[in-house]
């Protein structure tokens, strides 16, 4: 499994599903990571940092660590991400907006919507 801080000091970290092996796999390069997905064909990490402006990937270890897209316009505060084929999905918390662009390049970066809601109505 993995998971974010962004306390005093950020980080990425990983371990098994029962808490052994618990790693610190990236640091440097993340501030206010927020959301986290697996790429499960390709076995990379995918997240979104809040204080960065950024999409980062990195390989499951950390390594091969790489900003995929930096956006003041499009990252100002992102929240979640997922990834499926080619694209990657991505909310943002102050303009309530879902976006994609694609996974590998950052291009392409289309509003899927501009007001997400996600409340469940009472029947």
């Amino acid at each position: 499994m993995f998971w974010s801080d962004w306390g005093p000091v950020p980080k990425i970290e990983r371990s098994g599903m029962d808490g052994s092996y618990r790693q610190v796999i990236l640091k440097d390069s993340v501030r206010w990571p927020n959301g986290l997905t697996v790429d499960l064909v390709l076995d990379k990490l995918y997240w979104v940092d809040a204080k960065l402006n950024t999409i980062g990937s990195s390989n499951l270890d950390g390594s091969d660590t790489r900003t995929i897209l930096f956006s003041t316009q499009h990252l100002r505060h992102p929240f979640s991400i997922s990834v499926f084929s080619d694209l990657m999905f991505w909310t943002e918390w102050d303009t309530h907006a879902i976006y994609q662009a694609n996974k590998f390049t950052g291009y392409n970066i289309t509003a899927i919507t501009t007001t997400y809601d996600v409340s469940v109505a009472n029947s």
